[in-house]
């Protein structure tokens, strides 16, 4: 496969988030992506940009995801919407690439499909427009507006709460205020309370949401576009000591003790990566899990708890009864493979720092087609493509040694 290029998001998070699912369930593949994203773009001023910052990269794929900010017309624009979309896919499809187009985002507004309020209105009417266009057209499309309308607006009451805490901390606790302590221990007791199991602060702001939300947006874009689910699965039978499953991995040297086994397991790829400050989604969107079912299953397992030790790194504590049923494994937060799907993101996020100046350099070569412009952007795309296959080496399954053992 070739380039994939991304008109949408100017933050770099859900885009990151989704190249980081493509390279690590995908390590064999030869992908490239860039992220295009402009801050307050419209449909008219992506167009201006299009031939320097998406033609010249030589795309196979352009995702789109605009319309946030030309949602500001208010909802008789509509007509002008759709057609600026046509003619951008036109262009897409004129330099030969397949577009892809992912309706907006919602703002968090507190709206709900039933409730909806301010732009989103608009952005509803746009979303209902493209499912029309490109299913006329036989585009590929991923709805993300309807699901993360009513799951952020369901959570938003929860979401102020958990807004009103943070901000009251950074208000009150500082040494000089008084009875500051009994004021900390009550804000800990809110934190600790069943509240935080309820909703989560999404983060950013209503138009651009922080870490959190950005997941989210991967992960429904991801499901919209049937994405696989399967990383990999094994099983063993603990009673009678064999393996009797193993699905894109392979285990061995197992050992079976008494409540203990031990085995070595590589995987044909790397669960989804999920950066630290924004796996808090997981309490409102659980189903981000089922797009990375990383199992492992253990059967006949004597009950009780078990640590679980990945390259004598313990990172987790679960139950026969857990294993028994096959534990997904990609929520686990710490240990070697984790650190290796967060060493993906962040070279993720150095090439993308290169590929902005890139877009810098061929912005300016359209304007002034100097020798010394060409140059620049020459040695910036070769950059960029050595730093396309350090992501590539970084994403490479290895082999770890597993440890479960009785607690």
């Amino acid at each position: 496969m070739g380039f994939s290029w991304e008109f949408n998001n100017c933050q770099k998070l859900n885009t990151n988030y989704f190249e980081g699912y493509c390279i690590t369930r995908f390590p064999k593949w030869n992908i490239h992506f860039r992220n295009s994203g402009v801050g307050g773009d419209t449909i008219p001023k992506a167009l201006v940009r299009f031939e320097w910052d998406v033609a010249d990269w030589k795309p196979t794929i352009v995702s789109i995801e605009l319309g946030m900010n030309d949602a500001g017309a208010g909802p008789e624009s509509v007509n002008n919407y759709i057609n600026g979309m046509e003619t951008l896919v036109n262009k897409i499809k004129n330099i030969g690439a397949i577009p892809v187009i992912f309706s907006p985002s919602p703002v968090n507004d507190g709206s709900t499909l039933q409730n909806l309020m301010g732009r989103n209105i608009t952005l509803d009417k746009y979303t209902v427009s493209l499912i029309e266009f490109t299913k006329k057209n036989n585009i590929i499309f991923a709805n993300q507006f309807h699901p993360l309308v009513e799951i952020w607006g369901k959570n938003k009451p929860v979401e102020e709460i958990l807004k009103f805490i943070e901000t009251t901390k950074n208000l009150i606790l500082k040494p000089d205020i008084p009875s500051v302590e009994l004021l900390k221990k009550w804000l800990e007791e809110i934190e600790k309370s069943d509240i935080s199991k309820k909703g989560v602060n999404i983060g950013g702001d209503p138009v651009h949401p922080g870490p959190v939300g950005q997941l989210m947006m991967c992960a429904i874009l991801l499901e919209k576009l049937n994405a696989p689910k399967i990383v990999s699965k094994a099983t063993i039978d603990f009673a009678n000591r064999k393996i009797k499953e193993e699905i894109q991995c392979k285990i061995t040297n197992l050992k079976i003790e008494s409540d203990k086994i031990s085995f070595d397991r590589i995987d044909d790829s790397l669960p989804m990566p999920v950066p630290p400050e924004a796996k808090n989604a997981f309490i409102i969107y659980p189903q981000i899990a089922d797009l990375s079912q990383w199992i492992l299953k253990i059967e006949n397992l004597n009950p009780g708890e078990y640590n679980v030790f990945i390259d004598n790194v313990l990172v987790a504590t679960i139950s026969a009864e857990e294993l028994k049923k096959g534990w997904n494994m990609s929520t686990i937060f710490n240990g070697p493979i984790y650190e290796q799907c967060l060493q993906v993101l962040g070279a993720i996020s150095s090439k993308e720092i290169i590929v902005s100046e890139w877009r810098r350099v061929s912005a300016s070569l359209s304007k002034n087609p100097s020798e010394e412009n060409k140059t620049k952007l020459q040695e910036l795309t070769e950059n960029i493509i050595q730093l396309d296959k350090k992501i590539k080496e970084i994403a490479q399954p290895k082999i770890h040694n597993f440890i479960i053992v009785k607690k």
